[in-house]
């Protein structure tokens, strides 16, 4: 296990900051296996999330007792573990929202002219962490883009959160040494977060790590987002 970069010692905040997989790997080794395992099924990996779209993977996640030595260093940093773009979006909705999984909805009203047919709530499935928790995650991932591996990601007068993320494919039952999928999730404003956006790039030619690759298309889109609604 190694980082892109040497670091001496890292703080928490500054593990996240610079997407330390060595860091991650000596903090995960603190949380009791069945602790993990159960966070992450309340967070919806493992588990299809009923969004109205067809032939919905439910992923894959590792019960403990098929944890080995390895399983939980390799999970902290994104393998051993498969999980949808929807998952990762609506996990991180609940990282910022106070803590709070929804069920992701397609459809949020059907209108006929200015009259609204029908409107779907929010569906609340659970509490998943504390707001004080969540508020510590977004602060966390808000240095990220201010100091971190996401400063492609900032916004002109408007705060940032997120985390990059670079991990190899899996091609033919083993892991490539060339190709890649480079994502980053962001949501802004960070005190009080409108927009989750999750960039994901599958094997991307001139660059392979998320900051360089995926942040800056997250940047464009949500340029875009914020032209069409100035109120965010």
């Amino acid at each position: 296990i190694l980082d892109s970069h040497k670091f001496s010692q890292l703080t928490v905040r500054e593990i996240l900051e610079q997407s330390s997989n060595i860091g991650m790997s000596k903090l995960i080794e603190r949380i009791d296996d069945d602790v993990l395992y159960k966070y992450l099924r309340d967070f919806g990996f493992g588990n299809q999330t009923s969004v109205e779209l067809p032939s919905e993977s439910s992923g894959m996640l590792k019960r403990p007792d098929k944890f080995n030595k390895l399983t939980k260093m390799f999970m902290s940093f994104g393998y051993e573990i498969l999980v949808t773009p929807i998952q990762i979006a609506s996990a991180y909705c609940a990282l910022v929202n106070g803590g709070v999984l929804f069920q992701p909805r397609i459809v949020k009203q059907i209108k006929y002219s200015d009259n609204t047919i029908e409107e779907f709530k929010p569906i609340k499935l659970r509490n998943v962490i504390s707001p004080k928790t969540s508020n510590l995650i977004k602060s966390f991932m808000y240095e990220v883009v201010e100091n971190g591996t996401a400063k492609n990601a900032k916004l002109e007068n408007i705060k940032v959160g997120g985390k990059t993320g670079t991990t190899q494919r899996l091609e033919n039952n083993s892991y490539s040494k060339s190709n890649y999928y480079t994502s980053f999730v962001g949501f802004f404003p960070v005190d009080e977060p409108k927009i989750v956006c999750y960039i994901l790039v599958s094997s991307p030619e001139k660059a392979k790590y998320g900051g360089s690759v995926a942040a800056p298309i997250f940047k464009n889109v949500s340029d875009r987002i914020i032209e069409i609604d100035y109120n965010l």
